[in-house]
């Protein structure tokens, strides 16, 4: 086994990779880490083969909470077309207030920009839905998180323990959590 593990050595480049515990904004790196990209000085870094993203010499991995969660992509795959998501959202949301799912699409937007806005007003708005049982809150809350590719971010209060809540809030830094009742 020696000589094997000494093969493996003197050929490796020794390259340190970090299994990431979160995604999203990971503050102590300044950058952006999702699935499919992380953004680091505004800039869009590709994972390789093996969903490694180097960054001077140094690699780190997006790493799922558990495996039943996903790891959430800056768009779904595929192509995400702005204007029709705009124009289903306004469908749903703006027959009773114009201007809702705009308002909606831009606090998704706003969360990109999460540490700015903390940093200057000291708060960042949370985003609360209420209305009757089975009216579309929990759809809507979806089709939101579904820009960050989120499929999985709906989490009930009932089947959580605070512990796991807390676990959830961290793991998904900066990116949006939907808890339901």
């Amino acid at each position: 086994v020696v000589p094997i593990w000494e093969y493996v050595f003197s050929n490796d480049e020794g390259n340190i990779v970090y299994l990431m515990n979160r995604c999203g904004y990971i503050r102590e790196l300044d950058f952006y880490l999702f699935k499919n990209v992380l953004i680091k000085d505004n800039k869009p870094v590709v994972p390789d083969d093996n969903g490694i993203f180097w960054i001077n010499d140094v690699g780190y991995k997006a790493n799922s909470i558990s495996d039943d969660e996903s790891i959430p992509s800056l768009a779904p795959d595929g192509e995400f077309d702005v204007n029709l998501f705009l124009e289903y959202l306004g469908n749903t949301v703006d027959k009773d207030c114009p201007g809702q799912g705009k308002a909606l699409f831009a606090w998704i937007l706003a969360i990109m920009f999460l540490e700015p806005i903390q940093e200057k007003y000291k708060l960042f708005p949370l985003l609360f839905f209420y209305g009757n049982r089975g009216s579309g809150k929990t759809t809507i809350m979806r089709w939101l998180t579904s820009f960050f590719g989120q499929g999985g971010a709906t989490k009930s209060l009932a089947a959580s323990s605070p512990i796991g809540v807390t676990r959830l809030l961290s793991y998904y830094a900066s990116l949006p959590l939907v808890v339901d009742d």
